[in-house]
């Protein structure tokens, strides 16, 4: 177990540039040097993840962790890899509520924001790639970035993403190749679905009967760890729709933390901490920082365990695989729409119109997407 925390401890600490470069970290520790796993294992731990919502690279970590060490393993990689940016967030948000005129109120976060405006643009553009192929995919996408601004309230995204799956449920994705099935692991997967029963249905009744706002703040993040797909850039707009309307962190907050992610190693999730220290309805920055990190990450845990049981199941029906991509699609949309608060804070000064400019620029020229927001920051701050 400490042999596993320290090997992904040193990978959260080297992975920069958001979830493709995590991936592409672990296939080289893990397929070509240490050969764990083959390279056709690899391509199932891979699909497994990609076709679940939440955090990606972070789940692929928590399966290649257990196939290390077992449970403990698995718990000790999503620590390991989770950590660096999780205190480094959660100490940046600290300094913000300590000295806000210095901090957050200082030049340099127009140039972050500006460059976290860039890295959306690409990532929006990457994702349409992947995920809008054919008509019918492409269409769905751009109807969810219309409604999505239609109708932006955080209830909104879920019954748009029912939509998206059953539209995409039309679709004929190509069949999958044949791999190991993952679903000869013996999970206790009533434990898991029972699990998921209590966040989605038990946890949204407390929090309306209950009536406080730790609660619902506690379900928005749990409701964004459990129903995002595309990974960290997609959380965003689900999170946003929720804090900045309940007014537990400010617009400026939430967007300085968007772009501070984007800079950070380790998993884009990350602004949990952020949100969760700076929330005006959690009891203090470093027990926020906690709880937000630990809600945003709970449904991954019975998410993994049923879809190692599934697996073969969706692997051989067309139309769930076609659900799920009309999932992804949607979810591109969503992303979409995101940029426009973005792109409407850029606009606001020359110099964050100019340097969201220069970024998009920078992203297509090959810069790391890491560098972008740090680079776009100093500038600022040396202009301001």
């Amino acid at each position: 177990m400490l042999r596993t925390f320290g090997t992904f401890l040193l990978l959260g600490l080297r992975g920069f540039g958001g979830p493709a470069a995590h991936l592409a970290l672990f296939r080289a520790h893990f397929v070509e040097k240490r050969k764990l796993l083959t390279a056709e294992e690899w391509g199932e731990v891979l699909s497994i993840c990609q076709f679940l919502p939440g955090p990606t690279s972070s789940q692929v970590g928590i399966l290649l962790g257990r196939r290390m060490a077992g449970n403990a393993g698995a718990f000790a990689a999503w620590l390991g890899f989770t950590l660096p940016a999780a205190l480094l967030m959660t100490a940046l948000a600290w300094a913000g509520r300590t000295w806000p005129r210095t901090f957050l109120d200082a030049h340099w976060t127009t140039g972050l924001r500006a460059g976290a405006m860039a890295v959306v643009l690409q990532a929006v553009l990457a994702m349409a790639g992947n995920f809008w192929k054919g008509r019918l995919l492409a269409s769905v996408g751009v109807g969810a970035a219309v409604l999505s601004l239609v109708f932006p309230a955080a209830w909104g995204h879920i019954p748009l993403l029912l939509l998206c799956a059953l539209a995409g449920s039309r679709s004929l994705p190509s069949p999958l190749e044949s791999a190991p099935s993952a679903s000869r692991a013996r999970d206790p997967w009533k434990r898991h679905l029972f699990a998921l029963v209590v966040l989605f249905a038990a946890l949204p009744l407390a929090a309306s009967w209950m009536g406080s706002p730790a609660w619902r703040c506690l379900w928005t993040f749990v409701k964004a760890g459990g129903l995002v797909f595309g990974g960290g850039h997609v959380v965003l707009p689900l999170l946003q729709s929720s804090f900045v309307p309940e007014g537990w962190v400010s617009a400026r907050e939430f967007l300085d933390g968007y772009g501070l992610a984007q800079a950070m190693p380790g998993p884009l999730f990350s602004i949990a901490c952020w949100l969760g220290a700076l929330a005006t309805p959690f009891p203090g920055i470093w027990a926020g920082s906690l709880l937000g990190l630990a809600a945003i990450y709970l449904p991954s845990v019975p998410l993994l365990g049923l879809s190692l049981r599934a697996w073969s199941w969706v692997r051989a029906r067309s139309w769930a695989r076609g659900a799920v991509a009309g999932i992804c699609a949607g979810s591109t949309g969503i992303l979409a729409a995101a940029l426009w608060p973005l792109g409407r804070e850029c606009a606001s000064s020359p110099l964050g119109a100019g340097l969201a400019l220069v970024g998009a620029v920078a992203l297509w020229r090959k810069a790391p997407a890491w560098s972008v927001p740090l680079g776009c920051a100093l500038v600022a701050a040396i202009a301001g």
